[in-house]
This record gives C-alpha cells, structure tokens and sequence, in this order.
C-alpha cells in the first residue's frame, strides 16, 4: 500500500496547463492512475478545481453559458 499524498482522489475533475502545438491551455481531467504517474513525474504541476478554471477563463475574458441557463 502506498503512503504517497496526491491532490485529488481516484474520480475527482481536474484542470491542468498542458502545452501543445497552440502553446499552454488549460485541460480537464479526471484523476486516475495515470494521473498519478504524471504528477509523481512532475509533483510540482499546477492543478486546479472546478471553480478556479472557471476564475481563470474569466480573468482571461472567456465568456460562457450552460445550455439550460
């Protein structure tokens, strides 16, 4: 059994920059065991909830609406 500490549970959403050929954005996931390989490669990744991506796209000036509002 392992003692390591992660940042999320197995099933939790998650946001986190990835970079690709548009340069970094900002990527959902969600957390699983190959989340937890990624972030015991890099365990100072810059993760996010929910909440916070959504505070980030705004600051960004990203605007939205869910379909049922």
């Amino acid at each position: 059994m392992s003692n390591k500490k992660y940042p999320f549970n197995e099933g939790d959403d998650y946001w986190v920059y990835v970079e690709d050929i548009r340069g970094h954005i900002l990527m959902w996931s969600c957390w699983d065991d190959i989340s937890e390989e990624m972030h015991d490669e890099n365990p100072d990744r810059e993760y996010f909830t929910e909440e916070e991506a959504l505070d980030i796209a705004r600051a960004n000036g990203v605007v939205y609406k869910m379909p049922w509002q």
